[in-house]
């Protein structure tokens, strides 16, 4: 951490001298690829803080992005799925909330797919998996004619860069829950 100790005590001092509410309180780091934001925002959230003190910082970093995890199916091709971690505090917090439509109106500001969440017997307040499906207009030739037909391609791998809009969405329902006032955010 000697490295990141100048620019989170930077920080503190900002956020020390800031006498505004909790929710103002933010910094956004913006640097390169291979620069060190996730270790800083890791260091960040851990300086100062004492074993087994609750959490005080909410970050989004390859962290948060390492609780989806894909499983592709590769022997039969048919059942792709991204798990979500449950076991995180982070997701836990949303247990109880129905928060589909949201992140669906926020991914579809983005990209063009769609989802379903599925639960299982452990938990069924928390999503334990998506599957994804998109829309698409084919041409069909019906009674001699060409006519375009819509229809739906179900569990379908999508793109590196849909998968990052798609948890930037789900993070951004975790952030409405912090702000919104949720119990399980209040640290």
């Amino acid at each position: 951490m000697a490295y990141n100790d100048n620019i989170i005590r930077a920080l503190h001092r900002c956020f020390e001298k800031d006498e505004r509410d909790q929710f103002t309180n933010c910094a956004l780091v913006f640097a390169y690829n291979g620069t060190g934001k996730t270790r800083l925002s890791y260091d960040f959230a851990h300086y100062g803080r004492a074993e087994g003190s609750p959490q005080h910082t909410l970050y989004y970093n390859a962290y948060t992005e390492d609780l989806f995890t894909w499983d592709n199916d590769l022997e039969n091709n048919t059942e792709r799925r991204l798990y979500i971690n449950t076991d995180s505090s982070l997701i836990r917090g949303l247990a109880g909330y129905n928060f589909s439509d949201k992140l669906r109106n926020y991914l579809q500001t983005f990209v063009d797919i769609d989802f379903d969440f599925h639960y299982d017997e452990k938990n069924a307040e928390i999503p334990a998996y998506v599957v994804f499906s998109k829309k698409v207009k084919q041409r069909v030739k019906i009674n001699g004619e060409w006519n375009e037909v819509e229809g739906e391609v179900e569990n379908i791998k999508i793109s590196r860069g849909e998968e990052r809009l798609f948890v930037w969405c789900f993070f951004r329902c975790i952030l409405d829950q912090v702000i919104g006032g949720n119990d399980a955010y209040k640290d």
